[in-house]
């Protein structure tokens, strides 16, 4: 099988261009594993809303909790309940989060940008 280079490279540039411009849209995966996981945002995000950025892994996620040394508190989001019971609102890049997951999942984080 011949391979037409410049039709490869001509792919390459035209990915490259579009991706330049935005058009392609930038996501990032992260490995969760059944059990505990302690995670990061792996990348700036436009909205830090918890409920919005973990709505693909709901059907596997039991809970996440969250330490602020600052208050020496405890906070959590948990999917399955109401969320006025929850007080961990926000994911923030800074910040490393525990999560409790029923099984091996990918979790799919789009990125700002």
């Amino acid at each position: 099988m011949k391979i037409n280079v410049k039709w490869v490279l001509l792919g390459i540039l035209v990915i490259l261009i579009l991706s330049s411009f935005g058009y392609a849209k930038k996501y990032k995966s992260v490995e969760l594993y059944e059990g505990w996981n302690l995670v990061s945002l792996p990348c700036k995000v436009k909205d830090n809303d918890v409920e919005i950025l973990t709505k693909n892994i709901n059907s596997s996620l039991n809970v996440i909790f969250s330490w602020s040394n600052e208050d020496k508190l405890w906070s959590r989001y948990v999917p399955q309940r109401p969320p006025f019971l929850d007080d961990l609102k926000e994911l923030n890049i800074e910040e490393g989060y525990w999560f409790g997951v029923e099984e091996d999942i990918t979790w799919e984080i789009r990125c700002k940008g």
